[in-house]
Parts: structure tokens; C-alpha cells; sequence
């Protein structure tokens, strides 16, 4: 009797893992990414800004209204675009309430600043600028202290990032078409903190 294969494994994890295996750079600049800013996400409570923040996107939830932003039930709130609150408030349908629901996004665009940085320095000065640029980005306090909590300021350096890297890409390889991942990069961050995401 034959024997049965193993199920096949994701393609996306597998490609993934191909992804990281052939970039052992981006591998230890992500591994530090994380532990730095995942490593005591759940901890601690928000203060200030995060605070505000989370209770407009519990808002959006109590309202059910995903396009008009709220204060409380009847008080608009228009300061900030609205994608960050998106993202918060699906996590909270997702996970329940939590400081760490809150604060993923601002980790995992941190990771994702990290990543762009190991990008464009290796593509203009080869892996080991990426790399130390990398990590320099994920140990630099300032990085850190913004990042590990509900704040804006890691979507929009990402997208100022992904930017860099998308017209960096255009130029050296005579392919405009990167400029799309431009100008959405650029739109993103326009729709987590208008003006300076752009």
C-alpha cells in the first residue's frame, strides 16, 4: 500500500520561507524588529494620545459607523484621517479590547520601517548597510518609544519609507511603474496623518 504525502504546506508560508532563507540580512533585522517592538506590547496601560485613540475606535464599534469618526456618540471627530482607527477598531472585533489589540499596528508598521530601511540601504550600498541601518532603526529609543504604543507616527514613517524605496526603485531600474507603489504609500500615509504622511 502507498503511503499518503504530507499535506502540502501553505504556498505563502513556503515562499515566505524561501524569501528569508535567501535573505539572512532581512531575517536578522526583522527577528530584532520584532522582539524589540512585539517583545512588551501587551504590557503597561495607554496614556495620553493612545488612550483618545483607542476610545474612538471602541467608538467605532459602539456606533457601527466605520466613516464618520466619534468622540462619543454624538460628537464628531475630525483631526485625524481615519485609517489607523480602522485598523484598531477591527482588531477589536477581532481580538476583544485590549492594550495589545490597540498597539499591534504601531508595532507592525515599525517591523515594516525596519524592513524598508534593510531594503534601501542594501539596494544603495549593498546587505551590510541594510543591515546595520535595519537595526539601527529598531534599537533607536525615539523609534522605540513611538512605536510600542497606539501612536501614528510608525504608519506614516513607513509610508515615507516605502516611498523612498518605491522611487529609489523607479530610477535604478528605469521602470516607472514603481512610482504606483509610490503614490500608494504615499496615499497611506495621507489617510493615517494627512500632511505629514505625504
Amino acid at each position: 500500500m502507498k503511503e499518503t504525502e504530507p499535506a502540502a504546506s501553505c504556498p505563502v508560508a513556503r515562499g515566505v520561507k524561501a524569501c528569508l532563507k535567501r535573505n539572512r540580512e532581512l531575517s536578522v533585522v526583522l527577528l530584532i524588529a520584532v522582539l524589540g517592538f512585539f517583545g512588551r506590547a501587551w504590557e503597561g496601560d495607554l496614556h495620553g494620545d493612545p488612550v483618545h485613540y483607542a476610545a474612538i475606535a471602541k467608538n467605532i464599534l459602539s456606533t457601527g459607523d466605520w466613516l464618520t469618526m466619534h468622540d462619543a456618540p454624538d460628537l464628531i471627530y475630525a483631526k485625524k484621517p481615519p485609517l489607523m482607527f480602522w485598523l484598531v477598531a477591527a482588531n477589536f472585533r477581532l481580538f476583544g479590547v485590549s492594550t495589545f489589540a490597540a498597539k499591534f499596528w504601531s508595532c507592525f508598521f515599525a517591523v515594516g520601517v525596519c524592513a524598508m530601511v534593510f531594503l534601501i540601504g542594501r539596494r544603495l550600498f549593498g546587505a551590510t548597510a541594510g543591515l546595520l541601518g535595519g537595526c539601527i532603526v529598531a534599537a533607536t529609543p525615539g523609534m522605540i518609544m513611538n512605536s510600542i504604543d497606539l501612536r501614528l507616527d510608525s504608519a506614516v514613517s513607513l509610508a515615507v519609507a516605502a516611498t523612498v524605496y518605491a522611487v529609489v526603485r523607479a530610477v535604478q531600474d528605469e521602470r516607472p511603474r514603481w512610482l504606483l507603489l509610490a503614490g500608494l504609500a504615499g496615499g497611506l500615509g495621507f489617510m493615517t496623518k494627512m500632511a505629514p504622511g505625504v
